[in-house]
């Protein structure tokens, strides 16, 4: 994912840099000080100089990186604290200053990241586009292809699911390609290993996804891929049986998977 990070050399920044390049992200940093270029470089990334209260050298770096996310991390508290400032905080220069970084310099960064979006590309996927796309996605996720799966999937792809607490499903959304990726395919691979359940490709609320089925004939879950600009920008794993009785009976996940361990 490429990453634009403002305040790279800030006590957060050089905490989390390491840590997004690590994990294998395209970042670049931004820096008031040219002279702080090189403890940028230090930090792995690509170094950016522009004044974070300045609207025009913004717009113009974070044009530069193309990002798609941008990571605030600008403030101005550094250095010693005088006992007036100390007994006054709210009226001390790096106190004032750190609100203008959290307000005006939050709009320059916002307009910028805004500005870049809109002159991003657009992509209409064709329907025919759109299923063979899912049929790569099932037959990658089905054999445990995460190299293939991952070719398939946006950056910041969104996996959520949905029991309605009355079916086993993640707790909560998991961002980002390669997690997603991985997720996938454990929980296709723990199904296989329940035995008895199988997938039919099926077009969900004018969406590409799957049904999948227990021993019975009886309705399990639906996964819904939402397809844009050509890769699968979300995937929706739907378990809720409330949410599946229109389809036809419903099987008792819970009563499954807890039979089948």
């Amino acid at each position: 994912m490429k990453i634009f990070v403002a305040g790279a050399t800030g006590v957060l920044g050089r905490a989390l840099v390491p840590l997004l390049v690590a994990r294998g992200d395209e970042v670049v940093g931004m820096t008031r000080s040219p002279s702080k270029q090189d403890l940028v470089r230090d930090l792995g990334v690509r170094p950016v100089v522009a004044d974070a209260l300045d609207p025009d050298a913004v717009a113009q770096a974070v044009a530069s990186a193309e990002p798609e996310v941008i990571v605030h991390e600008l403030t101005a508290l550094s250095g010693k604290m005088s006992v007036r400032d100390m007994r006054h905080p709210e009226r001390a220069a790096m106190a004032t200053m750190t609100n203008r970084l959290r307000t005006e310099a939050t709009d320059h960064l916002l307009a910028a990241g805004r500005a870049v979006e809109e002159r991003r590309p657009r992509f209409e996927t064709s329907h025919e586009q759109q299923e063979q796309l899912a049929t790569r996605f099932f037959a990658a996720a089905e054999e445990g292809d995460l190299e293939a799966l991952e070719e398939l999937l946006a950056h910041e792809l969104v996996l959520r699911g949905d029991g309605g607490g009355k079916a086993p499903t993640i707790a909560r959304a998991i961002h980002g390609r390669a997690r997603v990726a991985r997720t996938l395919i454990a929980g296709l691979r723990a199904a296989a290993r329940a035995g008895g359940f199988t997938l039919r490709r099926e077009e969900v609320n004018g969406q590409p996804g799957a049904l999948f089925f227990d021993r019975e004939g009886r309705v399990a879950g639906v996964m819904i891929l939402d397809v844009a600009g050509g890769q699968i920008q979300g995937v929706s794993s739907i378990v809720h049986p409330d949410k599946l009785r229109h389809l036809g009976p419903v099987a008792d996940l819970r009563a499954l998977l807890r039979e089948r361990r």
